[in-house]
């Protein structure tokens, strides 16, 4: 029996940061022509009656032709090649996949200038850390664990009349997972403190990924 999942409502609002972009990507590969494919599966047969055939009609050349290509696609004679003074036509297919999940990276930099913005400071990375990480489950000899918690993330902008709302301007961002936090708590290689310790520059790098996979019925809600 596992524990149930829990929607937290834990909300971190942060300003806009530099950089911001929407990557897609997709898989494409290129596999050898189909019609290679097809000549290895007969690289020999026939090709001695094919050529006995064009020695006598001139209309069974092509079936002739067509057999030394086969033979020449699947390596079977590379002396027919150098005879023929004909090579491989180097054809490709190309074969789609499958689309990339994509993935966002968000840099902020926090300026305290007093012991409650460091303390807000510090909170905000708590949170993102805490939740980034999974649960360990007890009474399983901690063999077992949750998975970490997944983030919603929207582009918002205060409007004329002072509400914060949903940028639509923006691409929206399907549910994503943290797989990446990096802190730095000496902005351009020094360390600087508050009276009580609490570092006065902090860089947070935070780096998302989406879980669905994108396709043209998402895409034309927006994302």
């Amino acid at each position: 029996m596992t524990k149930r999942l829990r929607k937290l409502k834990h909300t971190i609002d942060l300003y806009v940061p530099a950089g911001i972009s929407s990557n897609h990507s997709f898989d494409w590969r290129t596999t050898d022509d189909m019609l290679i494919n097809f000549a290895q599966s007969d690289t020999l047969g026939g090709i001695t009656e094919s050529i006995k055939n064009a020695m006598k009609s001139p209309g069974a050349a092509f079936d002739a032709a067509s057999d030394v290509g086969r033979i020449i696609a699947t390596g079977a004679n590379s002396a027919v090649s150098n005879l023929s003074r004909t090579a491989l036509n180097p054809r490709k297919d190309v074969l789609f996949k499958s689309v990339g999940q994509r993935q966002f990276q968000f840099d902020f930099q926090f300026a305290s200038r007093s012991k409650e913005e460091a303390m807000a400071v510090n909170q905000i990375i708590f949170m993102f850390k805490f939740f980034s990480h999974p649960e360990v489950l007890p009474g399983y000899g901690q063999f077992l664990a949750l998975y970490p918690a997944e983030f919603d993330i929207d582009y918002m902008f205060i409007d004329e009349a002072g509400n914060h709302v949903i940028n639509p301007h923006l691409s929206d961002i399907s549910s994503c997972v943290c797989t990446n936090i990096d802190i730095s708590y000496a902005a351009n290689g020094s360390y600087q403190s508050l009276m009580n310790g609490e570092p006065t520059i902090v860089n947070m790098s935070l780096r998302f990924m989406e879980i669905e996979v994108l396709h043209q019925g998402r895409i034309r809600k927006g994302y």
